[in-house]
């Protein structure tokens, strides 16, 4: 069971471990050198927040708010997004391990538009029933990864491995299959014609 933790105690300790952190708002703080394993945000705000050489293990962030939240080498392993705003997000600024096993976070129901994981090797990312619009997945090595159910407008692609993604249900993407892996890659109708739309072709009902 979760031990809860109050705003102040955030504030004093760096190191919490199965501890619970409900109702918190440090909009706008700093968060240096902080490490949380086990533990649970629910209902927290790090809107624009500094959280600089933090360490989050087996973490959930449930209905929080990190739009704009700035990660400066700080690290993620198994750290589930829920219900929650993840917007404007700069992904490659976290410290990354050497060997990447496999992705180090998974969002569902949340809104990550304007983010960007330019050039990371985010192998099995899920990202399900979320608003991804206007996401830069450019380089990216996204193989496994899991589209479903998911907004991807204006988000690019390119040079992005999406080897066995899945984008069954997935909307409004743009992948060109002529400058992106998409072998083994599942889609569904509709929005599977949008793969086409970078031929010069026409299409008729």
């Amino acid at each position: 069971m979760l031990s809860p933790a109050k705003i102040n105690d955030l504030i004093k300790n760096n190191e919490f471990y199965d501890t619970l952190f409900s109702d918190i708002n440090r909009s706008g703080k700093i968060l240096q050198n902080k490490i949380f394993e086990n533990c649970q945000f629910v209902n927290c705000n790090f809107s624009e927040t500094q959280l600089n050489g933090c360490k989050f293990i087996d973490c959930e962030f449930k209905a929080c708010n990190l739009s704009a939240a700035i990660f400066d080498n700080s690290f993620f392993s198994e750290v589930i997004f829920s219900e929650s705003k993840v917007i404007g997000i700069n992904w490659t600024k976290l410290k990354w391990p050497h060997v990447k096993l496999s992705s180090p976070f998974q969002f569902y129901e949340s809104n990550i538009s304007h983010s960007s994981f330019y050039d990371l090797e985010l192998k099995e990312l899920t990202i399900e029933k979320c608003e991804a619009c206007d996401v830069d997945f450019r380089s990216a090595d996204l193989t496994g990864a899991s589209f479903v159910s998911t907004d991807l407008e204006k988000s690019q692609f390119g040079k992005t491995t999406l080897y066995s993604a899945n984008f069954t249900h997935a909307i409004n993407y743009y992948i060109n299959p002529n400058e992106n892996d998409i072998r083994k890659a599942i889609f569904s109708m509709p929005d599977v014609v949008n793969l086409l739309r970078g031929f010069d072709i026409e299409i008729l009902d």
